[in-house]
């Protein structure tokens, strides 16, 4: 399996597609792997639903550095729910701080347990 199809096959894994009906992640999966470049979808199926993934090996050929290097992806985690990103995550660059926000339901409403702000 190409590295492209082993990324996309873990990548499909992590994300819930309630639009085909899906209704949950399994847990507990053991599986080995293939050569990868996708490690944070990877590390998120062990750390969140208890995957054990044997071997493989952590490809650095596709790693981007410099200028758009620090680019963080996340619309993939918005399948199924028909909206835009900008309603889950917003940046305020103050002039000294740059404020990440995640909103969990999209209400724009952080409070409480619905969100999380990340000072950058």
């Amino acid at each position: 399996m190409s590295i492209t199809n082993m990324d996309s096959t873990i990548k499909g894994w992590v994300k819930l597609d309630t639009s085909t009906g899906e209704t949950a992640i399994n847990n507990g999966i053991e599986w080995d792997i293939v050569n990868y470049s996708d490690a944070t979808s990877k590390q998120y199926l062990i750390d969140a639903y208890n995957w054990i993934i044997n071997n493989g090996t952590f490809d650095t050929t596709n790693v981007e550095q410099g200028v758009s290097s620090d680019v963080i992806d996340i619309s993939d985690l918005l399948v199924g729910y028909g909206t835009s990103i900008t309603d889950f995550v917003t940046l305020n660059d103050d002039g000294t701080d740059t404020t990440l926000s995640i909103d969990c339901n999209g209400a724009h409403s952080i409070v409480g347990d619905t969100g999380v702000t990340i000072l950058l």
